[in-house]
């Protein structure tokens, strides 16, 4: 028993010197320990134990029976170290109460320990999350403009190219219409030689020709100038589509060239129809004449019955050509054929008379020959003046009634051949600078 009641000494001492730490001994225990020493081990009763103990604390006689002795007594001095073991778990008590929070306070500190973790990861993940979106966002939209750059230089590589490709096009047309206006430049040159110069022997044989030929190339230009205008329409460099403008007011001059030159070179070809009509005419005149001469020719061969007859068919001719002649002045008033119908008329009355002198010189009636002689010599006379007034080739009339009538298509002509020319001009340097 001694034995035990040394540990429990000990264990008291013991907690003295450990105070606060978690081998601390409760006031329970030791009053449990010394209930048992003077209870001579028997049974525990913890609500007796509280009472006792309560009472002791309110009865003085123990304080003063503790200080009447000499020495403390074993109970005294288990409940001293029972008060200083008391006391030290207090402040034991105290500075775990002050060290440490409650269940309750450490759930609450844990749980906002873990929600102010919660939220630091949070916001760390927040921010880790929009730096992302971020450089998310600034590589999307740099993808975006990389990608919308493309496009556009796609779109403006492709528009170059397609306007590249569309002018090498215009270009070519240009060029196509150059090379038709050229096809024509053969019978422009025709023309213009007969234009010049319409009733030459050159131009004679080649205005039929010529003039066939002027549809077609009408229908040429025509194609030339729907390129021309389309190629000047199009173009984009200056140069070039002055070039085409150039072109389209060739193709113009030259339209015109050749809708004049049709009409001057039929009514040429008509000139020349009524010249030789007029000439043929005129051929009896002349033949008539020469018969005249061979009666002459008898009278001096003293043969009036020869001179007569030739002298008849003399009047004959000069009857048959003026009435041809005055039909044909009817249709063709440009020309004026009047001193020629005079002298044909004229010679018929000489001849008139020239026959009378011959039928008097049969009748040997010298007089009457001689008085008709003599009126035969002056209407020879008036018919020679007329024949002074004559022109030396009956055609020369109506070459310049054609130059009087068409004058001012002539000059039209003339004035588009010069535009025309211009015009080529400046398309022969621009070829010939293409060509260096």
């Amino acid at each position: 028993m001694k034995h035990r009641d040394d540990k429990i000494a000990r264990a008291a001492h013991i907690k003295a010197r450990t105070e606060g730490t978690s081998n601390e001994i409760s006031f329970s225990v030791l009053d449990a320990a010394k209930y048992a020493v003077d209870n001579k081990r028997q049974r525990f009763s913890f609500h007796e134990f509280v009472s006792n103990r309560a009472a002791r604390r309110e009865t003085p006689s123990d304080v003063s029976r503790e200080t009447s002795e000499g020495s403390p007594s074993k109970a005294s001095r288990i409940r001293r170290a029972q008060e200083g073991s008391r006391k030290q778990m207090r402040e034991a008590k105290v500075a775990r109460v002050l060290r440490k929070p409650s269940r309750h306070s450490a759930q609450h500190a844990a749980a906002k320990q873990k929600q102010l973790s919660t939220k630091r990861i949070s916001l760390e993940e927040e921010i880790a999350r929009r730096k992302a979106r971020r450089r998310l966002g600034r590589i999307a939209a740099l993808s975006a403009v990389a990608v919308i750059t493309m496009v556009f230089v796609a779109i403006g590589v492709w528009i170059w190219h397609v306007d590249v490709t569309e002018q090498q096009g215009y270009e070519a047309m240009l060029m196509d219409s150059i090379e038709l206006v050229s096809q024509v430049d053969d019978v422009i040159l025709q023309i213009d030689d007969i234009v010049n110069d319409p009733f030459s022997d050159d131009s004679k044989k080649s205005k039929q020709s010529t003039l066939s030929e002027i549809p077609g190339c009408l229908d040429v230009l025509e194609q030339a100038d729907v390129k021309a205008r389309e190629a000047s329409d199009g173009l984009n460099d200056p140069t070039v589509k002055d070039i085409a403008n150039q072109t389209v007011i060739s193709i113009a001059a030259r339209h015109a060239m050749m809708q004049q030159a049709s009409e001057l070179l039929d009514a040429s070809l008509q000139v020349d129809e009524a010249a030789q009509q007029c000439q043929d005419i005129w051929s009896v005149v002349l033949d008539a004449d020469d018969v005249t001469h061979e009666a002459s020719k008898l009278v001096e061969a003293d043969d009036p019955a020869g001179s007569k007859e030739k002298t008849q068919q003399a009047n004959r001719l000069f009857t048959d050509s003026l009435a041809q002649l005055k039909t044909f002045q009817a249709e063709h008033v440009e020309v004026d054929l009047s001193v020629a119908t005079a002298y044909i008329e004229k010679r018929i009355e000489a001849a008139g008379y020239a026959i009378a002198a011959d039928d008097a010189l049969i009748d040997r009636n010298k007089e009457e020959a001689l008085v008709q002689n003599d009126w035969y010599n002056e209407a020879e006379t008036e018919a020679a003046t007329l024949a002074m007034k004559l022109p030396s080739d009956m055609d020369k009339l109506f070459h310049d009634a054609y130059s009087e009538q068409y004058s001012s298509l002539i000059k039209a002509y003339t004035a588009k051949r010069a535009e025309a020319g211009a015009s080529d001009a400046v398309i022969r340097d621009y070829l010939g600078a293409q060509g260096k």
